[in-house]
């Protein structure tokens, strides 16, 4: 016999309504507006986790430290934040300050969630 029928089935949009929650959860942005990035995802901009690694882009997600880059800004050029370290060192100092006034944490507390300030590098 076959039950799934039975069973109180989900709404075939389910799955869509809960992809598009985590859409939005990972485009959470508390960054401020720059002419380095977008703070919004539009047309075919890339989202970059500012701290990346395994723990780091989690944390990242989750407090909003997320920018949207082209791609020739992400990792298509040498001018992507993956490979110029200044620039990714810039957009991660932007990053410190703004979760420190935003969550009202000290330069200590950053340290203990990310493992290393990035201020006065």
């Amino acid at each position: 016999m076959d039950t799934k029928g039975l069973l109180f089935p989900k709404p075939k949009d389910s799955k869509k309504i809960k992809n598009k929650v985590k859409k939005i959860e990972k485009d959470f942005c508390i960054m401020p507006q720059s002419n380095l990035y977008s703070t919004k995802r539009i047309g075919n901009l890339r989202r970059h986790e500012v701290f990346f690694g395994v723990k780091q882009r989690k944390l990242s997600i989750k407090y909003g430290l997320v920018v949207f880059l082209t791609d020739e800004r992400h990792n298509m050029s040498d001018k992507g934040i993956h490979f110029n370290k200044e620039f990714d060192l810039k957009v991660k100092k932007i990053a410190q300050k703004t979760f420190m006034e935003h969550y009202h944490k000290t330069e200590e507390e950053f340290i203990r969630i990310f493992g290393k300030s990035y201020i006065g590098r």
